[in-house]
């Protein structure tokens, strides 16, 4: 039953659903919940309950599933930032690491080289450190 772009009304009364069981489980115990507590404390009818559900272990199911996938989508996102960074980061300073000499760009292959690249290229030629 599961659309890939679900419509808006269909993500709010499925969202009215979960948030209700969520409420009603923390007042009453999951057990004591029924489907005629639930669609009454989300005002929705228990035709549109069993039209996105079997039964109330279903609504707890997707919605776990539905809790799980949202973390992993926020983890994979955060790991896809972080290596972007990285990756950023080792390019500019593999870039920082390459120095000016005789007329053309090498990688530099000393500390002193790496650390020289580091300022101005105009530094870099006269060792004067500068007030950029």
């Amino acid at each position: 039953m599961k659309n890939q772009q679900e419509d808006r009304r269909v993500q709010r009364t499925k969202q009215l659903i979960e948030s209700a069981l969520i409420e009603l489980t923390v007042k009453k115990g999951y057990d004591k919940v029924s489907v005629q507590d639930i669609v009454d404390f989300a005002n929705v009818g228990r035709a549109t309950f069993y039209a996105h559900y079997e039964d109330k272990d279903d609504l707890f199911t997707q919605s776990i599933e539905r809790f799980f996938n949202m973390i992993s989508n926020e983890i994979t996102l955060k790991i896809q930032i972080r290596l972007s960074c990285c990756r950023y980061w080792r390019s500019l300073i593999t870039w920082k690491a390459c120095t000016y000499s005789q007329g053309f760009w090498r990688f530099a292959s000393t500390p002193q080289e790496i650390s020289s690249s580091l300022r101005y290229p105009d530094q870099a030629a006269t060792g004067d450190p500068g007030t950029r």
